[in-house]
């Protein structure tokens, strides 16, 4: 049983590595696992320690700081790489996440030098 959660989890971690920057549901992934969707949100909660959705937007945010970081990249762009198709909303939940603005934090890491 370990064994078969654990190829599952693999298979959900490689999923939404490839697929962050589509729209990823629940029922995608419980589908991907093959399991209903309400054991999937209970299966991946007790592994992950998080929502499946809460999980996805952390790494959308692992993402665009990386994207940040490498700078010369304009920040619209950058939410739209990191798979939110909402400029504003991306603004915000950066925020949340980071305590500063995407701006903010390109500043910080390219100098101002910001497009």
């Amino acid at each position: 049983r370990q064994k078969k959660n654990r190829e599952r989890c693999n298979r959900l971690i490689t999923f939404i590595e490839a697929n962050y920057a589509n729209s990823i549901s629940n029922q995608d992934l419980a589908d991907l696992v093959h399991l209903s969707k309400d054991r999937f949100e209970h299966f991946f909660r007790e592994n992950f320690g998080v929502s499946a959705l809460q999980y996805i937007q952390n790494y959308r945010m692992k993402i665009a700081k990386k994207l940040i970081k490498e700078g010369n990249i304009p920040i619209s762009k950058v939410a739209q790489m990191a798979g939110f198709s909402d400029y504003n909303y991306f603004g915000r939940q950066f925020h949340n996440h980071y305590g500063c603005t995407p701006t903010q934090m390109a500043k910080k890491y390219n100098s101002g030098n910001v497009r």
